[in-house]
């Protein structure tokens, strides 16, 4: 009896000793902490092993498409540097998590066929395997943002139905041949963005579609038929045991401050735009099986519609919403606004300046801003807008620190802002959990593991916790935001402490 009473008492003290906790709560035993890269803003190796161009590819190599002309050809090299990179995410931050995208073009180098590209597959599978080695899980999401230049040269990519189709023939490929590694599947990452910046009017990323604003709306259609698709695929190799876990989406979006607090139309404002151009967009056809009333409204018939069976599909297509979660906005009602004004169809002028002053600290994006309660509002208005009971995940949020392209590598280190931007959202998460059952948060995933290509912002940007140059062989620092997450989360430590900034 003895020996059995010291046995549980040390397996107990083992099980309490690797929980993660915040601020002297112990979080939910399956709660997900974790870091995240994408295929190709860290992986390089653009052309190896029978990899064809992605969009990103394409764009990146065009010249004046982004900041210095540079690309992720190479980037942080991650292709052949992983099975040191994997171990140092792990030991340097403690996460439990470890969340990449798979290229398309990597494993069906046409985007198209039901045989994999072998040297696709090997890869990302000594990939999980890495991670399963160092102690956590993986999660592999099937989309982020670079499809495969074949489709989109051969009708446009994802304005045309035809992508969900080949979307949902990827997923079954991918799924079939990494269901045994992979420990939770996600679909696409931030429709909305990759809709908005690729395709439509003055388009700033891959493919730079030159479009109508119809099309953005085709395109964010396509993909929400794209990702249901995939569910009803995992479902399908669910039920063979052919693949394990959960399969998720992740979307995102600002949260809205009415520019006039206590103006109604400035209120109606904040969330029609967060109903229509936001997290709203999504959320309306997941969770009812439709866009919201104020899409409907103004674009009438020129909206794409769903089929009954479409939203049913759309309404039981995820066991949980991965949320990216950055910065929010102030709106502003327009009056008399028709279609054909710049603001239409929102009739909202957004911005993130009132009177002179920012709303929330600057950062190194002119899009970024530390608010101090951007995540609480945007999990509040997924709650409370849309009823959304499921598991709501920080899927992404970070910042790149201002001035950091031309700090010293010892000021890169010392990030105190970025310690600062987790210790905010700590606070955040905080109020949530001592609200009680409200809002269901269940993990958090901060962006990024390690330096990476910043789209057309070139590699300026730095959102990683561990500094890399870019491109083959280079050193990898650890900053201290990787210690102070470690030491929150891990060890227990205040998120309100100093000690890393």
């Amino acid at each position: 009896m003895k020996m059995v009473s010291v046995l549980a008492l040390t397996a107990l003290f083992a099980a309490s000793a690797s929980a993660l906790k915040l601020n002297g709560r112990e979080l939910p035993k399956d709660f997900k902490y974790g870091c995240g890269v994408s295929a190709y803003q860290v992986e390089g190796a653009w052309n190896a092993d029978r990899k064809s161009a992605s969009i990103w590819d394409r764009f990146a190599q065009m010249p004046g498409k982004t900041e210095k002309g540079q690309n992720g050809n190479v980037a942080m090299d991650f292709y052949h540097s992983y099975a040191k990179d994997i171990p140092l995410f792990f030991s340097a931050t403690g996460i439990k998590t470890f969340d990449t995208t798979l290229a398309w073009t990597r494993i069906l180098p046409q985007g198209t066929g039901k045989t994999a590209n072998k040297a696709g597959i090997d890869y990302y599978r000594r990939v999980a395997q890495a991670t399963h080695k160092a102690g956590g899980t993986f999660t592999a999401t099937l989309y982020h943002w670079d499809l495969p230049e074949a489709l989109q040269q051969r009708y446009k990519g994802w304005v045309s139905p035809k992508i969900v189709d080949d979307f949902g023939n990827y997923a079954r490929v991918a799924m079939t041949a990494l269901g045994d590694v992979v420990d939770e599947w996600i679909s696409l990452n931030e429709p909305r963005t990759f809709c908005t910046e690729g395709y439509g009017p003055e388009p700033v990323s891959a493919p730079g579609y030159n479009g109508t604003l119809i099309d953005q709306y085709r395109c964010f259609h396509h993909a929400l038929l794209a990702h249901a698709r995939a569910a009803e695929v995992f479902a399908d190799l669910k039920k063979q045991g052919k693949v394990k876990g959960k399969f998720s989406i992740k979307i995102d979006g600002a949260p809205a401050k009415p520019f006039d607090p206590k103006s109604k139309k400035d209120q109606e404002a904040a969330t029609r735009i967060m109903d229509m151009q936001e997290t709203g967009w999504a959320l309306g056809p997941l969770t009812t099986g439709d866009y919201s009333h104020s899409l409907r409204e103004a674009f009438g018939k020129d909206l794409p519609q769903f089929t009954k069976q479409e939203s049913e599909s759309l309404m039981r297509s995820y066991d949980s919403v991965y949320y990216d979660v950055y910065t929010s906005v102030y709106a502003k009602h327009i009056d008399g606004c028709k279609r054909g004004d710049d603001t239409w169809p929102f009739c909202v002028e957004e911005t993130s300046d009132k009177n002179g002053k920012p709303i929330g600290k600057p950062t190194g994006s002119d899009w970024n801003f530390l608010v101090d309660d951007t995540l609480y509002s945007g999990l509040h208005y997924m709650h409370d807008r849309w009823g959304l009971k499921k598991p709501l995940i920080v899927g992404e949020t970070g910042l790149a620190v201002k001035g950091g392209d031309k700090q010293s590598l010892a000021q890169k280190l010392n990030d105190k802002d970025r310690v600062e931007w987790y210790r905010t959202y700590f606070a955040q998460m905080d109020r949530i959990f001592k609200e009680g059952n409200t809002v269901n948060l269940q993990g958090f995933t901060f962006w990024s593991c390690i330096s990476n290509f910043e789209w057309h912002s070139g590699y300026g940007p730095d959102f990683g916790v561990i500094y890399a140059p870019p491109g083959a062989n280079k050193p990898r620092h650890v900053k201290n935001s990787a210690h102070y997450l470690k030491d929150v989360l891990v060890h227990g430590l205040s998120s309100a402490s100093t000690k890393w900034g």
